[in-house]
């Protein structure tokens, strides 16, 4: 069907989405991620700008140890969309910068709407709980319980929600 999206059940059909950055994706169960190393989805360039509709499902097993700037679920969003979506207990952690839970770089634009994140998160600046950075999107009815540390001495952007933000809406959130 047209316009439908496509349906994720397991991990492995998670870590496709990589190959679909435009695309429209529903979760219907619950997905671990194994903590395996991950790879996150979207990059500079090669930004996520589809939706993910999280139908109220977890995402576990979330862990990345990198050396590498846009660390999270989503390395870059820009004009996507992620709502309802819980993403539990993450460790993620990089020398460089731009780190959150759910993505490292919000780039423009996106709705990311009742999304709660809870776990660590350490970059050298541009680290949030949820983004590390967000320009010109909303974010709304969303949070994070995220242990945040920026280790860049002098260069702060460190925050619970997001380290750092340029003409966003931010709504309900904590």
């Amino acid at each position: 069907d047209p316009g439908s999206p496509y349906e994720i059940a397991t991990a492995e059909q998670f870590d496709l989405m990589r190959e679909h950055l435009s695309d429209h994706f529903k979760l219907t169960v619950d997905i671990d991620l194994g903590g395996s190393n991950w790879e996150p989805i979207g990059a500079p360039g090669t930004a996520f700008t589809g939706e993910l509709d999280g139908a109220g499902h977890i995402i576990s097993g979330l862990y990345i140890n990198s050396g590498d700037s846009y660390q999270g679920l989503f390395g870059v969003l820009s004009q996507a969309s992620i709502t309802d979506l819980y993403i539990l207990d993450a460790d993620i952690t990089t020398s460089a910068f731009g780190a959150g839970v759910l993505a490292g770089q919000d780039g423009n634009e996106s709705t990311l709407s009742h999304v709660y994140v809870s776990g660590q998160v350490e970059a050298s600046r541009e680290v949030g709980g949820l983004v590390g950075s967000t320009r010109r999107s909303t974010i709304s009815d969303s949070g994070a319980d995220v242990t945040v540390r920026g280790t860049s001495v002098g260069m702060g952007e460190v925050g619970g929600l997001a380290g750092f933000t340029e003409s966003a809406q931010i709504q309900r959130s904590f």
